[in-house]
C-alpha cells in the first residue's frame, strides 16, 4: 500500500494532466458533435428526400407498368383471342339483342386479369354504341354520363387519331371516389374494323402499402401531363396548384427535383418530381409525416449534448484549479525557467515521447487523406466542398500546376526530400501522388509561378538528382482552384507525349542526348505506342546523324542508344531478344538499322500489351508476397512495407485493399492468429513463446485478441485439440 501511496504521489501531477487531457479531449469532442448534430441533421432530410424520391420513381415504373399490361391486353383480345373476334361483332348484335349482354360478360371476363383496372370498354369508331364490361351505352348517353363538363375532351378521346395510347381524365369534374383515368389502346377487331379498348383507373389503385409505406398518410401520388394538367391522383392534392408550383413542375433545367412550401391551410408539404418520357409523376408528402420525428431526435439530441458539455465544463474547471502549482511548473520549465527533477524529468521525457507519436500519427494521417482527395481531383471524381475547403486552406495559392514525372517511384525519405527541394526552389508548395497504373508519379504545386516551364524544369533537375537518372516529365497547364486539376492533369499528359528530346552539340550534350531518347523509347514501347517509338528511332538516327561529323562518334552514340534498347528489352523478358540484338547488330547502314528497329518495336509493344503483367498487377502480386513472407515480424506496418516498394503509405494502402479486400492492420493480425492456431494444434511451446513465434510482443494483448476472435482463450483452444501434445 505504501509504495502504491508513493507511486501516486510521485506522478500525481502527471495523472491531473492526463485527466484534464481527457476533459479537454472530451470537451473537443462534444463541441465537435454539436458542430455536426446541424449537419446530421440535414443528412437525415436527405435520407428522408432520397426514400420519398425513390417512392415517386417507384411510382412512375408502376404506372408505366400498368399502361403496358393495358397495351398487352388490348392486343391480346383483339389480335390473338377469337372467341372475342367472334362474339364481339356488331353484325351479331343487330341481329340478337341478347348477344349485348354475352359481349359484356365476356369484357368482364377479361378484366379479371387486370386487378387494379376499374372498368374495360370498347368503341367501333364506325357506331354510335359502347360496350363496356357491365353494360351497353349510347355514345352520347356514355360521354354525358362519364364527362361531366369536358365532353368537348371526352368525345375527342373516342376519335380515330394516330394510333397512339392516349388518355383522358376527370378528377377535375367529379369527386375523387367517381373519378377515373381513361386509357385508350386503338386496335383493329374482326374484319380490319377500327375500334378503341379503353380501360379505367380509380384513385384507389395505388396507395403507400404498394410501395412498403402504409403510413403515407396525408400523402398524395399524382400524374400530370405534358401541357401540366393533372391527370391522375390516389388522393386529393394537398395544394392548389400556384403559378410557382406550376413553374417547377415544367421546369426542364437543374432547378431540383424537391419543392416544398405550404398550402393555404398553413400546413407545410414537399413534393417529389420525377419525369418519365412525356408525364411528371408527383408524390405530395405532408411535412409533419416526414420531419416531425427527426425535429423530436434532434432537439431531444441537442438537450443532452448541452447538459453533458456543461458537466465537463465544470470537472475541468475542478481540474484546472487542483492542478493549476504543476501545470505552470511544467510551462515554466518547458520554456527553460526552471531545472525539474530527476523523477520530473522521467515523466516529461515520457509525455514528450507520447506527444511526437501522436503528432506523427496525426501527420501521416493528414498526409493520406491529402493524398487520397488530390488522386480524386486528378481522375475527375467530385469531392465534397468541405473537404476541397480544408485541402484548399492545407494547399493555399492562386495557381495550381500538375507535373507528370514517367517511372518515378520514391522511398518515404527520398520522396519528402525531393518535395522539398522543388518547394525552396520554386515557392511552391507540393504533393506527390503515385499513379501507379499509368508507372508515373504526379507532382501537384499550389501557388507556382505564373512562367510556363519554371516548375517542370525544376521538376526534371531534382528528379535527376534525386534517383541519378532520367525520367521524362510533363507540365500542365496552371489552373485557378483545386477543382480544375483534372484539365491540369491532362495536359501534363499531353506536353508528356508531345514532348521530344532537342539536339545537343558537345560531347555532355549528346550522352544526355542519348539517355533522354532511351528514356522516351521506353515510355512509348512500356505504354504500347509503336507508332510513337517508330518515330522516336527515326528521330535519333536523324539528329546524330546531322550533329555527329565523325562516323566513329556517330557509331559510338548509336550503340549506346542500342545499349539502353536492349536493356529495355531484357527488362520485359522480351523472348526474341537474341534474335532483335544480333539483326541491329548486323545492320550495315543507317537505313536498314532503321528499318530493323521499327520492325521489332511493332512485336515488341504487341508482346508488352499481350503477354507481359502490367507494372500494377506485379506491384500487388509483390506486395502480397512480401507480407506473407515476413507477417510474423513485429516490426511490419505500412510505412515499413511503402518504403520497401519505393510507394507512399496511402497508395499502399489502397492497393493492398484492393487486392485482399480487407485492410493491412486486420490481414496481418487474421495471419498471426492462424499461425498461432497451428502452433497451438502442433507443438508444445508456451503460450507466451507462441505468440512471440506469431508477431505479438505483448502476450496478454494475444490473449485478449485470441478470445476476441475464437470465443476461448488460447489454452482453452489447445485442450479443445486431442492430438496436441500436453505442455511440458
Amino acid at each position: 500500500m505504501k509504495r502504491l501511496s508513493k507511486t501516486l504521489k510521485r506522478y500525481s501531477y502527471l495523472i491531473r494532466i492526463v485527466t484534464s487531457a481527457l476533459c479537454v479531449f472530451l470537451l473537443t469532442s462534444l463541441l465537435l458533435s454539436l458542430t455536426v448534430l446541424d449537419g446530421s441533421y440535414r443528412e437525415m432530410n436527405r435520407q428522408n428526400d432520397s426514400l420519398y424520391q425513390n417512392v415517386t420513381e417507384s411510382f412512375a415504373r408502376w404506372f408505366e407498368c400498368e399502361v403496358a399490361a393495358c397495351r398487352q391486353h388490348a392486343l391480346t383480345v383483339a389480335y390473338m383471342n377469337e372467341t372475342a373476334r367472334e362474339k364481339i361483332q356488331p353484325e351479331r348484335f343487330e341481329k340478337q339483342p341478347y348477344y349485348y349482354y354475352e359481349a359484356c360478360t365476356i369484357l368482364n371476363k377479361y378484366l379479371v386479369s387486370l386487378p387494379r383496372i376499374s372498368g374495360l370498354g370498347l368503341y367501333y369508331f364506325d357506331e354510335d354504341y359502347i360496350l363496356t364490361n357491365q353494360y351497353k351505352y349510347d355514345l352520347d348517353a356514355y360521354l354525358e354520363r362519364c364527362g361531366g363538363t369536358a365532353n368537348d375532351g371526352f368525345a375527342a378521346f373516342f376519335q380515330e387519331g394516330d394510333g397512339g395510347i392516349r388518355f383522358f381524365n376527370t378528377f377535375s369534374e367529379f369527386p375523387l371516389s367517381e373519378a377515373r383515368l381513361y386509357i385508350g389502346i386503338p386496335v383493329v377487331m374482326n374484319a380490319n374494323r377500327p375500334a378503341l379498348l379503353f380501360y379505367t383507373l380509380s384513385s384507389t389503385a395505388v396507395s403507400g402499402e404498394t410501395f412498403g409505406i402504409p403510413n403515407l398518410s396525408g400523402g398524395c401520388l399524382a400524374v400530370f401531363g405534358a401541357d401540366g394538367k393533372l391527370l391522375f391522383e390516389n388522393s386529393s392534392l394537398p395544394i392548389s396548384l400556384s403559378a410557382s408550383f406550376s413553374a417547377w413542375l415544367s421546369d426542364s433545367g437543374d432547378g431540383g427535383d424537391v419543392y416544398r412550401d405550404t398550402n393555404a391551410s398553413g400546413n407545410g408539404y414537399t413534393a417529389y418530381r420525377y419525369r418519365q418520357k412525356n408525364l411528371t409523376f408527383v408524390s405530395f408528402i405532408p411535412q409533419d409525416a416526414v420531419e416531425t420525428g427527426v425535429r423530436q431526435f434532434y432537439s431531444s439530441l441537442r438537450r443532452s449534448l448541452l447538459f453533458v458539455l456543461l458537466a465537463f465544463l465544470t470537472m475541468l474547471g475542478v481540474l484546472a484549479y487542483i492542478s493549476y502549482r504543476p501545470v505552470v511548473r511544467l510551462a515554466r520549465h518547458a520554456r527553460g525557467k526552471n531545472a525539474p527533477s530527476d523523477a520530473a524529468e522521467g515523466e516529461l521525457t515520457v509525455i514528450r515521447r507520447a506527444i511526437d507519436e501522436m503528432e506523427d500519427a496525426a501527420a501521416a494521417n493528414r498526409d493520406d487523406l491529402f493524398e487520397s482527395l488530390f488522386s480524386n481531383l486528378l481522375h475527375g471524381i467530385p469531392v465534397t466542398e468541405d473537404a476541397l475547403a480544408r485541402l484548399s486552406a492545407a494547399f493555399p495559392g492562386s495557381r495550381y500546376r500538375v507535373v507528370t514525372v514517367v517511372g518515378l517511384r520514391l522511398d518515404s525519405a527520398r520522396r519528402r526530400w525531393l518535395l522539398d527541394a522543388i518547394g525552396r526552389e520554386t515557392g511552391a508548395r507540393v504533393c506527390a501522388v503515385d499513379m501507379l497504373r499509368r508507372n508515373q508519379m504526379a507532382l501537384i504545386g499550389a501557388g507556382v509561378p505564373a512562367e510556363n516551364g519554371v516548375l517542370g524544369s525544376a521538376v526534371s533537375r531534382l528528379v535527376a538528382e534525386a534517383t541519378g537518372s532520367l525520367h521524362p516529365c510533363g507540365e500542365g497547364m496552371p489552373v485557378e482552384t483545386l477543382s480544375e486539376l483534372a484539365a491540369s492533369y491532362r495536359s501534363s499528359q499531353e506536353a508528356l507525349h508531345a514532348d521530344a528530346p532537342a539536339a545537343a552539340q558537345t560531347l555532355e550534350e549528346r550522352e544526355a542526348f542519348v539517355a533522354e531518347s532511351v528514356a522516351f523509347l521506353e515510355q512509348y514501347v512500356k505504354g504500347v505506342r509503336p507508332e510513337d517509338a517508330c518515330r522516336q528511332v527515326s528521330s535519333f538516327l536523324r539528329r546524330i546523324s546531322e550533329t555527329c561529323a565523325d562516323d566513329a562518334e556517330r557509331r559510338y552514340f548509336v550503340s549506346e542508344f542500342l545499349s539502353g534498347y536492349f536493356k529495355l528489352l531484357r527488362g520485359l523478358h522480351y523472348p526474341r531478344f537474341e534474335e532483335v540484338s544480333r539483326t541491329c547488330f548486323d545492320a550495315i547502314d543507317a537505313d536498314l538499322l532503321e528499318a530493323t528497329l521499327h520492325g521489332s518495336l511493332a512485336d515488341v509493344c504487341a508482346f508488352v500489351s499481350g503477354e507481359a503483367l502490367s507494372i500494377y498487377d506485379t506491384l500487388r502480386r509483390d506486395l502480397i508476397d512480401y507480407v506473407n513472407e515476413n507477417f510474423r515480424d513485429p516490426a511490419l506496418c505500412r510505412a515499413l512495407v511503402a518504403d520497401r516498394f519505393s510507394i507512399s503509405v496511402y497508395t499502399f494502402s489502397r492497393v493492398f485493399k484492393s487486392q485482399t479486400g480487407i485492410g493491412f492492420k486486420e490481414y496481418i493480425l487474421a495471419r498471426r492468429l492462424e499461425y498461432a492456431c497451428g502452433r497451438l494444434a502442433d507443438s508444445s511451446d508456451s503460450i507466451a513463446e507462441i505468440a512471440a513465434q506469431s508477431g505479438f510482443s505483448d502476450p496478454d494483448y494475444f490473449a485478449r485478441l485470441f478470445r476476441a476472435s475464437y470465443g476461448m482463450t488460447p489454452s482453452q483452444y489447445r485442450a479443445s485439440r486431442d492430438s496436441v501434445p500436453s505442455e511440458n
